[in-house]
């Protein structure tokens, strides 16, 4: 990818890793995967789910998770966070900064940076 003279480019996408585990009834946010603009993919999660979270993106297109993937028994499905990234209108578009607005906006929603953003 060629880089962006423009200086709001943000040089990464960024999906909210929804899952559903086998038998239940509702999706849970457990990860945010950080896409560079070499390809190379990024898991921020809490420690015990890093590697399943890394493990669903990389088997599956990014085409196919935003729709859902069924894998090792859980049904995965990202969210892009464009849109909740444009809102935040963060004069820092570090992935540092974006984690940490994300965290403070939304609590909740984002529990796993918790660990994360306290650092």
């Amino acid at each position: 990818m060629r880089k962006s003279a423009n200086k709001n480019h943000v040089p990464f996408c960024l999906y909210l890793i929804w899952v559903e585990p086998a038998g239940d009834f509702f999706f849970t946010p457990e990860g945010i995967c950080m896409i560079d603009e070499e390809r190379h993919y990024h898991i921020y999660s809490e420690a015990a789910r890093h590697n399943v979270l890394r493990a669903a993106a990389l088997k599956h297109s990014i085409e196919d998770l935003l729709n859902g993937v069924e894998f090792r028994g859980s049904t995965y499905r990202f969210e892009d966070l464009a849109p909740l990234r444009e809102s935040l209108s963060l004069r820092d578009p570090s992935i540092e900064a974006t984690l940490r607005a994300l965290y403070e906006t939304h609590p909740q929603r984002f529990q796993f940076l918790n660990s994360l953003v306290r650092m």
